[in-house]
């Protein structure tokens, strides 16, 4: 991945470009274009270089990418997070972990930067140096100039062991936070009250900074209504309770003529040529390409006394959040939302023989009727 943001960035993409060939390995590369996005270069940086990995992985069916984090990466992240005094689930940086849906497995964390070199040197493998990091510029540069660099190997070792005994406390105390948060609904109280709730979900939000995470605390306890996705975690607080479930999953199915039409369950709703009135649309070819996809924020359909927005169907029948968002809801090739099963039809579908039913399966949640 060549970020071409310093001046050596065209050389080291010569070293590996080289050592692939000599050694008869594929070669790819990436460029990262800084006018694709917004913000942070870090973090815009990261992202492109994991959705580069995520395509090579998904195209060559690879399980996990080797990253080559050392010891010495693993010790300065560890000062860094204790130098901002932010909590975290983990300190220092995981052996494995999936970063942008790519499996990530580091397997030098447990060897010193300056045994690697030595084994370049020895095996006579070219190497480049970031002359960036020869800067105090940065932090990680400071710690690593300051304090990491002045240690001994035994001592490396030796903080390793420390960090790894912390990680497993932590461990072990946001088991004993699932515990006791067994079950997906709680009563504000109960749920504010959860041992250290600030490891939990330091975990289930990675990202997040301490203070973040407190802020997130104090809505859940205050607020009427908020909503937290993290990475594998999506908390919700509405009508008075918490509830904890996974994240919502998008869906999205195309069908371009009637033919292509299976009716069957799709795990959230199911397609059928029978059921009641409030579930079903009459269909022409002139509907097609069909789409059914999951409720979307702002979606409006035309019934016979005007247009109304979907979320106020769900308001009024007090319809949880996560519910919501699952909602099947049909389109016709105009995008024109023209069936919302449990609400109805639009005016334009609306007969007394309807050829087409999608009913929301009972597992997703409750039932909406039509007012």
């Amino acid at each position: 991945m060549n970020y071409h943001h310093r001046d050596s960035a065209d050389r080291d993409e010569k070293i590996v470009r080289n050592y692939c060939r000599k050694n008869g390995i594929s070669f790819h590369k990436s460029d990262f274009k800084e006018e694709n996005y917004k913000g942070n270069f870090q973090d815009n940086a990261r992202k492109a270089r994991y959705e580069f990995f995520n395509r090579l992985c998904n195209k060559f069916q690879l399980d996990e990418v080797l990253i080559g984090h050392n010891l010495d990466d693993f010790i300065e992240t560890y000062l860094m997070q204790k130098q901002k005094n932010i909590g975290v689930s983990y300190y220092g940086i995981k052996e494995r972990n999936e970063i942008y849906n790519v499996k990530v497995y580091r397997p030098l964390l447990n060897t010193e930067k300056n045994q690697l070199e030595k084994y370049c040197l020895k095996n006579n493998i070219i190497y480049g140096v970031d002359e960036s990091n020869l800067s105090d510029q940065y932090t990680r540069n400071r710690i690593r100039h300051s304090k990491v660099e002045k240690m001994s190997l035994e001592e490396k070792k030796d903080l390793y062991r420390q960090i790894i005994d912390l990680n497993k406390e932590n461990e072990r105390r946001i088991k004993e936070a699932e515990k006791y948060l067994k079950g997906t609904v709680f009563d504000v109280d109960y749920f504010c009250k959860t041992p250290d709730l600030q490891i939990f979900l330091h975990h289930h939000f990675p990202e997040k900074s301490s203070k973040t995470i407190q802020e997130m605390i104090r809505q859940l306890k205050e607020s009427n209504n908020c909503v937290f996705e993290g990475k594998d975690l999506l908390l919700v607080k509405e009508y008075g309770k918490i509830s904890k479930t996974l994240p919502v999953k998008e869906y999205e199915y195309i069908y371009d003529s009637p033919k292509e039409i299976e009716y069957k369950n799709y795990g959230v709703f199911r397609l059928s040529d029978k059921g009641n009135s409030f579930e079903g649309a009459t269909l022409s070819k002139d509907d097609f390409p069909l789409t059914v996809r999951n409720y979307r924020p702002h979606d409006r359909i035309e019934m016979t006394y005007g247009k109304k927005g979907i979320n106020r169907y769900f308001i009024d029948k007090k319809i949880p959040y996560y519910q919501r968002r699952m909602w099947p809801i049909v389109l016709n090739r105009c995008q024109n939302i023209i069936l919302a099963p449990g609400i109805g039809c639009d005016v334009k579908h609306y007969s007394k023989k309807h050829n087409f039913f999608v009913i929301k399966l009972k597992n997703t949640g409750g039932h909406c009727n039509a007012d």
